[in-house]
């Protein structure tokens, strides 16, 4: 009844759905953009440099007569994937994280969570940078540095919500009963703290792309000549007097997506409250 309730309730928000069909076009163009893009991210043309938005070039070119558009499609799929994959390692280390410290307690708790008090003292970019700086730039380690970002958080909120539920009457019964560590941990605290873990994921997400973003704005993260809406808009940055859209196109995506799945997630959070 709660969860029907909590449907209606999503559905009722004007402001939930714009935001879902936003992300629903960007992840769909994110799988069959690039296939569908009419030039190569990398191809270029250098006698239409700089060329103006036209039917041709729906955004005009870059330096090197790369369309605009194209790399704006590709980028999709390095930004999206970069945040989708280091959040999905974020969720899995985090919740097995915070699992094991709220079922144990004691010294096991108070070590797990201290160790994740030092990644959060951090800001999330500094620590981003802190990593790729140990690891070296590109793609891979990129993710590893959004995916160490992610940890804590997720620790975190799944310790909260597996708290709330250690002590109940059914986790208790469970235990009573012979019940091992990895069945109480699997099937009666792990599935409590699914709504909290739904809604910290999408939040996390908007905060990937931009610590991501952010790494390759500075050059740190996925490195030229890929299509990455960071590196675009750092490349964008350089030629804004010629050609503004370069830097408009890539900010605009970055601010869209982030702005749906801050909504998206307060929308989520409403709708799972009981």
């Amino acid at each position: 009844m709660i969860r029907r309730r909590g449907l209606r309730r999503f559905l009722r928000s004007k402001l939930a759905l714009a935001s879902a069909g936003v992300l629903a076009g960007f992840f769909a163009t994110a799988l069959f953009g690039p296939a569908l893009s009419p030039f190569g991210p990398l191809e270029q043309d250098l006698e239409n440099n700089y060329a103006p938005p036209s039917a041709r070039h729906l955004l005009g070119t870059d330096d090197l007569g790369r369309d605009t558009f194209s790399r704006l499609v590709h980028g999709a799929r390095f930004s999206l994937g970069i945040s989708g994959i280091a959040v999905s390692i974020g969720l899995v280390v985090g919740t097995f994280l915070g699992l094991v410290a709220a079922h144990h307690g004691g010294a096991v708790d108070a070590a797990i969570m201290r160790a994740m008090d030092v990644l959060l003292a951090l800001p999330g970019i500094v620590l981003a940078i802190a990593v790729v700086a140990l690891l070296g730039p590109g793609l891979t380690n990129t993710i590893a540095a959004v995916s160490v970002f992610s940890i804590p958080t997720f620790a975190r909120v799944v310790r909260s919500a597996a708290l709330a539920v250690r002590e109940l009457e059914f986790v208790t019964a469970c235990r009573a009963l012979g019940g091992s560590d990895f069945r109480v941990i699997v099937f009666h605290l792990l599935p409590n703290c699914s709504s909290p873990v739904v809604v910290q994921t999408s939040l996390m997400l908007a905060s990937a792309i931009l610590i991501a973003s952010g790494l390759s704005f500075l050059g740190l993260g996925v490195q030229p000549p890929y299509p990455e809406w960071g590196a675009m808009l750092a490349k964008g940055r350089e030629l804004i007097r010629v050609t503004p859209v370069g830097a408009v196109a890539p900010g605009v995506a970055i601010t869209l997506v982030v702005a749906s799945l801050g909504f998206f997630g307060d929308a989520l959070k409403e709708a799972l409250e009981p």
